[in-house]
Order: structure tokens, then sequence, then C-alpha cells
């Protein structure tokens, strides 16, 4: 596990910051955005937990009383689940392509079959008539001394 880069800390605690102000959708579309870059500079899910458990950190518990705590909470929840979406949307693409892949070889490993009994039941009828070739000239050949 490489960890996170020192660079990408302040984006993800400013974006944090800014939707807990208020930021609305335009903030959640940057949380997707940078768990996206995330993603393709090749930081894999438990990086993007660490990089997000630190985030948190940075924003602190807020909120006097506890439906302030709880409303925070599920504002950070929700950006934190915005950031993984290109995580899971990467996982679930695996997933189908190792599905479709498995089918491939399933149907690939029904053809191979085909085809060894194809050439087995065709070489049982050349074995056959090699045989009866064979016999055929042991008759037309001169009987030994």
């Amino acid at each position: 596990m490489k960890p996170p880069s020192s660079k990408l800390l302040p984006q993800y605690a400013a974006a944090l910051q800014e939707y807990l102000a208020g930021g609305g959708e335009g903030v959640l579309r940057r949380a997707y955005e940078l768990g996206r870059q995330t993603l393709a500079d090749g930081f894999g899910v438990l990086e993007m937990g660490v990089l997000l458990h630190r985030t948190l950190l940075t924003a602190g518990p807020g909120g006097r009383t506890p439906a302030e705590r709880a409303q925070r909470a599920a504002a950070m929840e929700e950006f934190c689940l915005e950031c993984l979406s290109p995580f899971e949307m990467a996982h679930r693409g695996v997933r189908e392509a190792n599905s479709a892949l498995r089918r491939h070889n399933e149907m690939l490993e029904e053809v191979a079959k085909r085809i060894a009994h194809s050439l087995h039941d065709e070489a049982a009828q050349l074995l056959g008539c090699v045989y009866v070739a064979l016999d055929e000239l042991a008759w037309d050949l001169p009987q030994g001394p």
C-alpha cells in the first residue's frame, strides 16, 4: 500500500469543508472527480480509506447539538460515498468483465469438448478403415513357407 500523496489531503479537506458549509451538488461532483483522479493515479481502496479518514479528521466533530452532529455526520458520509463511487464503479466493471470472461471460457470449453469428441469419433472410424484395409492386404499376400 502506497501512502496517499501529500497533495491530495488538502484538496479533499478543502472540498469537504466546502460541502459542510453548504456547497451542494457542485462540490459532490468535485468529490467524485477527486475520487476518479485518485483511482486513475493508481491508489486502491485501502489508500482511499486512509485518505478519507485523514480528511474527516481535518473537519473535526462540529455541531453543538446531537441533531447538528448527526446532520454533519450524514453530510460527511455522503461526501465519502461520492469519493468512493469511482472505486465502486471500477469494482463492478471488473466483476462484470470476470463474469463475461467466465461465460466465454465455458463456451470455449464446450467447443473444445465437441471438437475432441468429433476428432475421437473420426479417428475411430479411420482406425477401423485401416484395420479393414490391412486385413484385405493380408489376404492378398502370398502365404509363407
